[in-house]
């Protein structure tokens, strides 16, 4: 079944944390207020399945390497 609700959407970016990158995202209300996720994650896919979880749909613009977004140890 569709929603009929309206979709908040939200931005996924990119942070540097020592060596590497985290990822977060962002999306504005309509009155222009900013909502950033507080928490940082390794992989641009857990990002966006939270922002998931909240409601909102990802959109990403980052076309870097996607071995960036894989944790290497």
């Amino acid at each position: 079944m569709v929603s009929l609700l309206p979709r908040r959407f939200c931005t996924i970016f990119s942070v540097a944390h020592k060596q590497d990158c985290r990822w977060k995202w962002r999306s504005y209300a309509a009155d222009g207020q900013e909502d950033t996720c507080p928490e940082e994650y390794d992989a641009v896919l857990e990002c966006a399945a939270a922002a998931r979880a909240l409601g909102f749909v990802p959109r990403s613009y980052w076309i870097g390497p996607l071995t960036l977004s894989l944790r290497t140890k």
